[in-house]
């Protein structure tokens, strides 16, 4: 809607400076040294049969124009970059003088680095295949990522660090903290679906990037587990950095233990993720914490019990509660319970499911000793901002592009109650319908106690920089994946008819039944141990996952959390 303003706020500017110039030209050329009474029938005859005419048939086709497209969009990409920008290019790579002209205009009137960034990510109809419209680019300006009616398969709304980004040490009461420092001032370009990550993939990560990406994530882990010096740069300027990614890793105190609440990723690279997801809006760019709550609401489902195919009885959804005071921009959908209806309509509609929704649990933030700082332009652009949210515990993955910041917090879970994956797909709408685990958080602290790593280091494609955690005895971990008899479910009536039988969402849940149903099956059937060569990815962790339960267990972040009785 934004984006939309500003064309109505560029036509009205357009419409009075039309007046006014009007309006001036024609008293300078009816007036001119006469005296105003003389010619005043004139000058009112002038004004009605030219000036409101011209105004009007202005005005609109603006109007027209605004209710078939945003034109903006469509001049400034398909026009000032695919095609005046294209061609200008030519002229400067050409041998005749006219590269020098080209050169000049480049230099004057484009950013050629960021532009041509652009124009090569156009995604033509042989590269793109069904994901994305021929001839439509998904490195886009910043300002541009909210227009979601315009861009094909919108997803997420996220933006590209190309500058500097820095991580501080400091030490208070007898505790070292580290505070990420990311700035977003003059930052102006970013992406806005999956094409948009694998174009940043295909652009930088080359073999040579490659190595210096991991050699920057080992420097990365380095300091913060190291001495001095008291101040990391990273220079983002040839390694882009995603803003915002966030999201919590859950821990729940079941049965006399913690758990992390985990959650089995099918997309590349596969394994164990957390509740964690992109920015859509830019409120989330300046403010984590609505990124991180919305997240959190929109992927864990807490269920009074676990649910059956064929239920007549309702399930009640037991909406986890935030004890902090909320921001603005969310507490109304928090507080209102907005993230759970999509799912709980779905569920109705494609299981039927009846849930009731009513509150859950406090989930409670563990401390830490990380912050992250962020600074921006207000609504003037002229101003200085900054906001800072503490415990939490930030990732940096140059590999990947990443700058995740996570909130890791608990809650109280009953042994009747049951965890199922909320997340839903935009394109039709869809439920994801990933399996939940839990595992053990003093398994997984006992591992990296003993080999200070959460297990082997994993260096291809396309799971570089994940780990293996090798084995899950039986006992240290819980598998939820009663989605598997809804996921059959839907697919048998998806394939009752015509229309819906070669769908991509049936074609989806066949091709993940076809694959992984055997794998749950078998360890739920023989309650054995999950181990690397028998039910390979269950014990891959994915970047962010095992950085993050690392560095809570490399600061025994949960050593005073309560026991409750």
């Amino acid at each position: 809607m934004r984006g939309i303003n500003k064309v109505i706020k560029l036509q009205f500017l357009w419409v009075t400076v039309f007046f006014l110039g009007v309006i001036i030209d024609v008293i300078y050329q009816i007036i001119g040294e006469n005296d105003l009474s003389s010619v005043l029938p004139s000058l009112m005859q002038y004004f009605t049969r030219i000036c409101i005419p011209v105004s009007l048939i202005i005005l609109l086709v603006h109007c027209s124009l605004l209710v078939i497209t945003p034109f903006h969009l469509f001049v400034y990409y398909h026009v000032w970059i695919k095609h005046i920008f294209a061609t200008l290019k030519k002229c400067a790579q050409s041998p005749h003088s006219f590269k020098y002209i080209g050169s000049w205009v480049l230099s004057t009137f484009f950013n050629e680095y960021f532009d041509t960034l652009i124009l090569n990510s156009f995604c033509e109809q042989e590269v793109s295949g069904k994901d994305i419209p021929e001839n439509q680019p998904v490195f886009i300006r910043r300002t541009h990522l909210t227009e979601k009616d315009y861009w094909p398969h919108w997803t997420f709304a996220i933006m590209l660090l190309f500058n500097k980004v820095t991580i501080r040490r400091s030490h208070a009461a007898y505790e070292v903290r580290f505070c990420l420092e990311v700035d977003l001032r003059n930052q102006s370009y970013g992406i806005y679906n999956t094409e948009g990550k694998k174009f940043l993939n295909n652009t930088f990560l080359n073999n040579e990037f490659r190595r210096q990406c991991i050699e920057e994530a080992e420097r990365i882990e380095n300091f913060l587990k190291s001495g001095p010096p008291h101040k990391l740069v990273i220079d983002a300027k040839k390694m882009p950095l995603r803003w915002a990614s966030g999201g919590v890793l859950p821990i729940v105190y079941l049965e006399g233990r913690y758990w992390y609440v985990l959650y089995f990723r099918d997309a590349e690279p596969i394994g164990l993720n957390m509740a964690n997801g992109a920015s859509d809006a830019p409120e989330e760019f300046k403010d984590l914490r609505s990124l991180i709550y919305r997240e959190f609401s929109e992927e864990l489902v807490l269920l009074s019990r676990e649910p059956h195919v064929g239920d007549v009885l309702p399930v009640t959804h037991r909406v986890v509660q935030f004890p902090d005071p909320l921001p603005q921009y969310i507490y109304p959908k928090i507080m209102k319970k907005e993230f759970a209806k999509p799912h709980r309509q779905l569920r109705r509609e494609h299981d039927d499911m009846t849930i009731e929704l009513g509150d859950g649990p406090i989930i409670k933030p563990v401390r830490t000793p990380f912050e992250v700082e962020i600074t921006y332009y207000d609504a003037n652009l002229r101003d200085t901002s900054s906001m800072t949210i503490e415990n939490v515990i930030f990732n940096i993955n140059p590999t990947e592009f990443g700058i995740e910041v996570l909130s890791v917090s608990y809650f109280n879970m009953k042994e009747e109650e049951y965890l199922m994956d909320g997340e839903i797909s935009g394109r039709g709408p869809a439920l994801i319908r990933r399996p939940v685990m839990l595992v053990s958080c003093d398994y997984l602290q006992e591992v990296y106690n003993e080999m200070g790593s959460l297990g082997t280091d994993m260096e291809e494609r396309p799971h570089m920089n994940c780990k293996d955690l090798g084995e899950i005895p039986f006992g240290e971990y819980k598998i939820y994946d009663r989605d598997i008899e809804f996921r059959k479910r839907r697919l048998t009536l998806l394939q009752r008819t015509a229309e819906t039988k070669n769908s991509a969402e049936a074609k989806r849940y066949q091709g993940w039944l076809n694959k992984y149903e055997p794998l749950f099956t078998a360890i739920r059937e023989l309650s054995c141990d999950i181990t690397s060569k028998d039910h390979s990815p269950l014990t891959v962790l994915l970047p962010a996952t095992w950085k993050t339960i690392e560095t809570i267990c490399y600061y025994n972040l949960l050593d005073n959390l309560p026991k409750p009785k």
